[in-house]
């Protein structure tokens, strides 16, 4: 038992090793050879924010208070958005009948 905990504990620290040697490789190519240390950490953050999607979105609300103010800004009513999608069926229909 200890020895497969003393090879499995090795295998999960060369997995994720590999996989942030493999991701610096891609960043450090012939042509970026001279790029410091502090850039190229810079550049696998910011692609690891862009591949997990975690830029570019709008913070939460903070506070209860933040999100019932958010709720009384934009009143959302079931029956505006059911008519809005009964007018673009509509228009759809009425666009393929001049096509044929």
């Amino acid at each position: 038992a200890s020895l497969s905990r003393s090879y499995l504990s090795i295998m999960a620290t060369l997995v994720s090793s590999e996989h942030a040697f493999s991701a610096a490789a891609l960043t450090i190519i012939k042509q970026h050879n001279c790029l410091k240390g502090d850039i190229v950490k810079a550049i696998q953050v910011l692609c690891m924010l862009y591949n997990w999607d975690l830029m570019f979105h709008e913070p939460p609300p903070f506070s209860a208070l933040e999100l019932e103010m958010e709720k009384e800004d934009n009143p959302v009513t079931a029956e505006s958005s059911a008519a809005e999608d009964l007018s673009w069926i509509l228009d759809f229909l009425n666009d393929s009948d001049v096509q044929d």
